[in-house]
């Protein structure tokens, strides 16, 4: 797990998905320079940026970091997950408790 193979991952599934080195950054809400020199080994990343990128790249920490077999997530969850990126802690405290009181409320149906 060198540097140079997570960054060789990242840039394929970035170009996969048609998407810029901009248009990633914007997502992942870090620099272009960064994804730059993360794409071509030269830099490392936290923890919370890897999942940021995961996300932005509708794929799994997992696969980023160890390659093997890739979980795509459905686009439909990775434009929700794009939503609740965007929202501070309280606001997703509140939209989980919405969706369990919608998830109860089906359950009595």
């Amino acid at each position: 797990m060198s540097n140079a193979q997570i960054g060789g991952r990242i840039r394929t599934l970035r170009e996969e998905k048609k998407l810029t080195v901009k248009e990633l950054a914007a997502r992942a809400g870090v620099s272009e320079k960064y994804i730059y020199e993360i794409e071509r080994g030269r830099k490392s990343f936290s923890v919370k940026t890897l999942c940021r990128l995961a996300r932005a790249l509708s794929t799994s920490c997992d696969y980023i970091m160890f390659g093997g077999e890739r979980t795509d997530r459905p686009p439909e969850e990775t434009r929700i997950l794009h939503v609740l990126d965007a929202m501070d802690d309280d606001r997703i405290l509140r939209m989980r408790e919405l969706i369990e009181l919608f998830r109860d409320a089906a359950d009595l149906l």
